[in-house]
């Protein structure tokens, strides 16, 4: 029987090295394969985020993402228990959108890795990203009966 809390930690320590030594791979947005959405969740580029942190821990994607959503750190939604959704977010200035596959896993889980495998101080900020608004009806499909993120991690439709 496979220990998925271990292999959840295998995937810390790999993406807390990876940050150690390109912190590029967190926190900005349009370059890294997370950023921070609001205090609860990071916003991730799917699957680029599990491809990613799969190579650092030294597994599989699929055993990554298993792994990811049996300790509850990798949101699933809607019927099929998806792991994510196409959505359009927001960042920069001035404002720029672009059309992502995006899933949500829970902050602790990477501030954990950055903190402690990553030798951050502290827990990295929420960043300049935002939901659009024309997307809530999706969000709160896939979101169902969980938290769903902060109101400022929204920002209207782009014109």
């Amino acid at each position: 029987m496979k220990d998925y809390a271990e292999l959840a930690n295998r995937l810390q320590k790999g993406l807390g090295k990876a940050w150690r030594a390109s912190d590029s791979v967190l926190g900005r947005p349009g370059t890294s394969i997370a950023v921070k959405l609001d205090p609860n969740y990071y916003l991730t580029v799917m699957p680029s985020f599990i491809n990613q942190v799969a190579r650092w821990g030294g597994m599989l994607p699929r055993t990554a993402e298993d792994a990811l959503r049996r300790t509850g750190n990798l949101l699933t939604g809607g019927p099929g228990r998806d792991t994510s959704l196409t959505l359009t977010v927001a960042f920069g200035e001035p404002r720029r959108s672009l059309r992502i596959r995006a899933g949500f896993v829970l902050a602790g889980f990477l501030d954990d890795a950055v903190k402690l495998y990553g030798g951050h101080p502290s827990a990295l900020p929420v960043a300049d990203v935002a939901l659009v608004d024309s997307e809530r009806a999706a969000l709160e499909a896939f979101f169902g009966d969980k938290t769903m993120p902060a109101a400022s991690a929204f920002t209207p439709t782009p014109a």
